[in-house]
Formats: structure tokens, C-alpha cells, sequence
């Protein structure tokens, strides 16, 4: 009988031994990721997470159309890149990097600090200094029809409250990656590829 060979990229068994001789070279080395959770700003979730999400890690958010999943990830993925712990990537399968960038827009004008009637965070209005879709697209549906030379500079510009909004967004401009997700190309290998791109750019 031949010797069994695992397929590529399948990893061996470990026994107990080499998974505590692993451990003592985690410690001895520093490398305490595992015991260090990064805090997704979500209060509820990172309780059920042990304080956030840990290395080596996986876990799959699911749930019907249309109640908060894309907002709720990207908003983690933007927490986390905010505390400067780790780069977070954000594959989305359904919605372009531009209309995430939207979404990160509306998301900075929340304001943390003014509370509704229910207890939930207040929305700025855009004479208060928030971001609204609808402003956004009427800036430069506006400026085009007035046949102007349209840009983003322009559009933060004109947006009532959108330069304070971009000065949250670029404390975390480099550690927030955006990715257009392929039902089909975008598989787990390619995925892995990302992390490796993201150590290799330290």
C-alpha cells in the first residue's frame, strides 16, 4: 500500500502534544492574537463573540433580504479599521465598493451623541451636518444638468456637512479594503489570496 498523500492545501493531523508544543511557541514568541479579541463596536454582538471578533476565526452572517446585513458588516469592518488593530476587508457579493462608500458616508452622520425618543442613535439632518443618499445624488444630478465640472472635492463641497463626515472617513482610508464579490471567481482560495496580499503589505 502506497503512501497517503492529502490533497493541496488540506492541512495534517495535529496531535494534542503538537497543538500544546504550538501554543508554548505562540506564547513565547508574542504572538497572543487568539486571546486578544478586536471589539466590532456592536455591543451585543461582540459580548456573544467574547469581546470580539479572534484570530483564526469564522463566522458567517445570514439572515432575510433587506434587514441591515451589508450595513451591520460594514459597519464592523469600518470599527474595526478605526482602531487601527487590524485591516478589514470587506468582500460583498452584492453591492459595489461605491455604493459601500455610500453607505460609510451615511454612516459618519450618525450622531453618537444625540439619542431618538427610543433610545436609538440620532441620524444628522443635513442642516446639522449629515450625509443623506438623496443629497448626494441631488449634488450631482444638479451639477451636471448645470453642465459643471463635477468631482468629489466638488460634491463634499456642496453637500451641507460632508467635509466633517470625510474627515471621520479619512482616519481610516488605508485599513478598510472594498471588494466587488463573484458568485463564481470570488471562491475561498481567492479570498485566502486577499489576506496574503494584506500581510505582504504589512
Amino acid at each position: 500500500m502506497g503512501k497517503v498523500v492529502l490533497p493541496v492545501g488540506v492541512p495534517g493531523p495535529q496531535s494534542l502534544a503538537d497543538v500544546v508544543d504550538d501554543l508554548d511557541q505562540r506564547l513565547r514568541e508574542g504572538r497572543v492574537e487568539d486571546y486578544l479579541p478586536i471589539p466590532t463596536g456592536l455591543a451585543p454582538f461582540d459580548e456573544y463573540l467574547g469581546g470580539g471578533l479572534h484570530a483564526e476565526d469564522l463566522w458567517l452572517v445570514g439572515g432575510m433580504q433587506n434587514i441591515g446585513k451589508t450595513v451591520a458588516v460594514v459597519q464592523m469592518a469600518r470599527n474595526v479599521a478605526r482602531s487601527g488593530r487590524a485591516l478589514a476587508i470587506v468582500v460583498c457579493y452584492e453591492h459595489s465598493p461605491l455604493y459601500l462608500l455610500h453607505r460609510l458616508l451615511c454612516l459618519e452622520s450618525i450622531d453618537p451623541s444625540r439619542s431618538r425618543p427610543d433610545g436609538g442613535p440620532s441620524v444628522l439632518r443635513p442642516e446639522d451636518g449629515g450625509i443623506t443618499r438623496d443629497a448626494i445624488d441631488a449634488a450631482v444630478v444638479g451639477g451636471l444638468q448645470r453642465g459643471e465640472s463635477v468631482s468629489f472635492e466638488w460634491l463634499v463641497d456642496r453637500v451641507p456637512g460632508a467635509w466633517e463626515v470625510w474627515r471621520r472617513i479619512q482616519r481610516y482610508l488605508e485599513g478598510l479594503w472594498l471588494i466587488l464579490g463573484d458568485g463564481r471567481r470570488t471562491t475561498a482560495d481567492v479570498l485566502e489570496l486577499y489576506v496574503e496580499v494584506a500581510q505582504e503589505r504589512g
